[in-house]
């Protein structure tokens, strides 16, 4: 590999780490509204919900599509071994956000309001759990034979994969429900600032344990954790985790809005950066790493030139969309 080649590879996983990054916050803060608009009796707290992520779920779950292409463009071994081993649970994925987005949709029209609503709140715990199981799939490690996924249908089925799962499911519902202190009010803001509670005290306790876990799983992890200068990359963002999350404890404890808001995210995404700084140059543990799985040069300078144009304009479309339907929701969604 050329030394072009190399600094290619890592641009472009950097890339990819970014946009998974968008993915998981972004989109994850739909799934977290939806997940916990199952908890909400009233019809107009849940059309409240509903209203908060109406506008900007579109372009949030885009980021996924993205996700898609530039990992089949740019490591088509990981691609093709990821689908492999978690077809299914791509499938209950795609099956949930079919729920979610048909539920959206319809939620304003129909006559029972209650039936849509639920089935977005079903809906997008579905696709969280799919997200949770292959995610701790991947981290977990898959059986390669050569550059062929050697594993049976249900590899996806393990006990870290479910212990991934909850943890994901916490970092969605920290981020749903601080996006709902931000832009909702009356009981549902107070809803919203219990679950953010409880949840954050759900987190404290299970990411040490993954964090562990993981390290058990693959001790280069924790060599990487002991040297330089995987120390600053993998370290570093995990104290800043934890700076910002006393900071969500104190804008919590102090009813402050934003901070809940931004802190919840925050912590999530540090959390996230040190995963992805820890595992690199491995991409899919325990063996296949970025050189082995990266495309050709050739292709990664092609794709370079419109990534390059078109995601400065859809991150410059996602943050105005954000801006014009800034503040409060004073209205449940379908309620005039």
């Amino acid at each position: 590999m050329s030394v072009l080649h190399a600094d290619l590879a890592l641009v472009w996983y950097l890339l990819l780490a970014f946009v998974l990054l968008l993915v998981l916050l972004l989109d994850g803060l739909d799934l977290g509204v939806g997940i916990l608009s199952l908890f909400v009796r009233q019809e107009e707290q849940r059309g409240a919900m509903m209203a908060s992520v109406s506008t900007v779920w579109h372009a949030n779950q885009t980021w996924l599509v993205v996700l898609g292409a530039l990992l089949f463009g740019a490591f088509p071994l990981v691609y093709g071994l990821a689908l492999s081993a978690l077809y299914i649970p791509v499938a209950l994925m795609l099956l949930g956000f079919v729920f979610r987005g048909v539920s959206l949709e319809y939620y304003n029209h129909a006559a029972d309001q209650r039936r849509w609503g639920l089935a977005f709140g079903f809906g997008s715990l579905l696709a969280t759990v799919a997200q949770g199981l292959a995610l701790g799939t991947l981290l977990s490690g898959l059986p390669v034979s050569g550059e062929r996924f050697s594993g049976g249908a249900w590899v996806w089925l393990s006990p870290f994969s479910f212990a991934a799962t909850l943890g994901l499911l916490g970092s969605f519902l920290l981020s749903g429900a601080g996006w709902l202190v931000l832009k909702t009010s009356g009981q549902a803001r107070e809803r919203a600032l219990r679950a953010a509670r409880a949840v954050a005290f759900f987190l404290l306790i299970a990411a040490p344990v993954l964090i562990l876990w993981s390290c058990r799983m693959h001790p280069f992890l924790t060599a990487r954790w002991l040297s330089w200068p995987g120390l600053l990359i993998s370290s570093l963002p995990l104290a800043l985790a934890t700076a910002s999350f006393v900071g969500l404890v104190v804008s919590l404890a102090r009813r402050w809005d934003p901070g809940c808001f931004w802190f919840a995210l925050l912590t999530n995404l540090l959390i996230l950066a040190a995963l992805a700084g820890s595992i690199y140059p491995v991409i899919v543990p325990p063996g296949i790493t970025v050189s082995q799985a990266v495309a050709g040069e050739i292709n990664l300078e092609f794709m370079l030139v419109g990534v390059g144009i078109l995601l400065p304009l859809m991150l410059a479309y996602n943050a105005y969309q954000y801006w014009i339907f800034r503040g409060k929701v004073e209205q449940g969604y379908g309620y005039e």
